[in-house]
């Protein structure tokens, strides 16, 4: 009976030691350029295909350039037609970038990204480029 224990005892701390020292090595979080969208303001809404050869993503990054945006919300189209519904509510400045977003589910290829925006400000052109966290 104290060999078994004494066995599960070992199993347990090796099983331990790796998996701490697998944390230890995490690989650095890759962002990949999904596209990229001019904003016209003439509309509200755009639809940017990404397609499933990009690769698999866990979360989302916009960064915006010339003018600010405010982002309504996403719809994250995944293969099969699910969806997930994204709400952003937030102006996104010239230079600067959104909130990392996180993706339900582990990882997930994605079809295509629905946007909903509108004009933060009167001003010129703006352009909004989207990024898509490599699943680790």
């Amino acid at each position: 009976m104290s060999d078994s224990i004494g066995r599960r005892s070992v199993l347990a701390g090796l099983a331990a030691v790796t998996a701490s020292s697998a944390l230890g090595q995490s690989k650095p979080v890759k962002w990949v350029q999904l596209g990229k969208r001019l904003v016209s303001f003439e509309t509200e809404t755009d639809v940017l295909p990404v397609g499933l050869h990009r690769g698999l993503f866990d979360g989302l990054r916009i960064e915006a350039a010339g003018n600010a945006v405010f982002i309504e919300r996403l719809t994250v189209v995944f293969p099969k037609g699910e969806q997930a519904n994204i709400p952003v509510r937030s102006v996104i400045a010239a230079g600067s970038r959104s909130r990392d977003m996180l993706l339900p589910g582990l990882v997930r290829a994605i079809v295509r990204i629905e946007i909903v925006y509108r004009r933060a400000k009167l001003g010129g052109p703006a352009s909004l480029t989207f990024f898509g966290r490599r699943a680790r």
